[in-house]
């Protein structure tokens, strides 16, 4: 089903009227009457526009979400969503030593899930999602060379970021912020007795570190 087409199914018979009476067991003030909120939860897969920025500070860069990240998942029956965060790839600009031009690089960067998203609603309306994944930089190549120094394996062990909103709202908004480590690099190159390679330590050093942050916009449905 169009994500558009439920959005107006939504708009226009969730009503306080309609979900009083549905509560009731009464049929709703319509011709024809419109799903139950058990059947919206069971059957629509809905899909939230993400957009937002992360914040390295290490390599003291920030980075836009590229077009197309969403928050998709189920639509629960108190209408909230269980899901993941999607992220496509992108490329981060990355400034090595910090020296201009001759030190300059760009990182594809990869997120990818490796636990489902968890989303935990306080009392208070506030929420908190868990997203939990490894960065992965499969290519990164100084402008000088134009060649990638490190392997296609690179990346991260998981971890997890812990994004805190004052609210979670399908039509309307809404912001969600946290912190979090990035850890080490492991597969980034040549590995011997299984230890940390150079070019391990050297994504290491550009770009692991904690007080890193990732600011979110969400939604509204559309």
């Amino acid at each position: 089903m169009a994500f558009s087409r439920l959005g107006r199914r939504l708009v226009t018979t969730v009503t306080t009227a309609v979900v009083g009476a549905l509560l009731a067991g009464g049929a709703p003030p319509t011709a024809a009457a419109p799903p139950t909120l058990d059947t919206l939860a069971s059957e629509d897969t809905l899909s939230l526009p993400v957009s937002g920025q992360v914040s390295l500070a290490r390599a003291e860069a920030s980075v836009p979400l590229p077009t197309g990240s969403r928050l998709h998942g189920e639509l629960n029956p108190d209408f909230t969503l269980s899901g993941d965060l999607l992220v496509p790839p992108t490329t981060v600009p990355v400034r090595l030593a910090g020296t201009p031009h001759h030190g300059d690089a760009t990182a594809e960067v990869r997120v990818v899930a490796t636990a489902p998203t968890e989303t935990v609603f306080a009392d208070d309306g506030s929420v908190t999602v868990r997203h939990t994944f490894r960065l992965e930089v499969p290519a990164f190549v100084p402008d000088a060379s134009g060649t990638s120094v490190v392997n296609e394996t690179c990346r991260t062990a998981p971890l997890t970021v812990a994004l805190h909103g004052d609210r979670f709202d399908l039509f309307e908004s809404f912001t969600l912020e946290g912190t979090f480590a990035l850890p080490s690099f492991r597969g980034c190159g040549r590995s011997v007795l299984g230890l940390p390679g150079f070019r391990d330590l050297l994504m290491t050093d550009l770009l692991s570190g904690s007080d890193n942050t990732l600011s979110l916009t969400v939604g509204p449905l559309s």
